[in-house]
């Protein structure tokens, strides 16, 4: 198993970024949310960026740091842990919830599966 470690600096980077994307996508989604929707987003981010990694894993260019860097934090044992665990979370708060905040949670996992699908066209139709 490969071992990945993060300084202090780079979680921060990755807290801001996620924040910031949790930012853009409460604008496409025109609402306030509420934390079972932002789980809702990430759970689409995370689950994406995990299933992305494991398919170019195996023929990520290991001489390019930012690109292997961005694909090992992207897949392996532990990464499957964090999205599990969000899956999880998100699965409790739709047991708990009532049926417009169901939809709510449905509507931004919804959208943020579109913005998704968007990203990863460009970025692959991009030279």
């Amino acid at each position: 198993m490969k071992q990945f470690c993060l300084i202090w600096g780079d979680i921060f980077a990755c807290l801001f970024l996620t924040l910031y994307l949790l930012y853009v996508y409460s604008l496409h989604l025109n609402a306030c949310m509420h934390h079972r929707e932002i789980l809702s987003v990430l759970v689409v981010c995370e689950w994406s960026y995990l299933s992305w990694g494991q398919k170019v894993e195996n023929m990520t260019n290991r001489d390019s740091f930012v690109t292997y860097e961005w694909v090992d934090l992207h897949c392996g044992k532990y990464f499957e842990g964090v999205v599990n665990y969000l899956r999880c979370l998100l699965d409790k708060e739709g047991d708990m919830i009532d049926d417009e905040g169901r939809e709510r949670c449905k509507t931004c996992f919804l959208k943020a599966v579109q913005l998704e699908e968007e990203f990863f066209d460009y970025a692959y139709s991009s030279n």
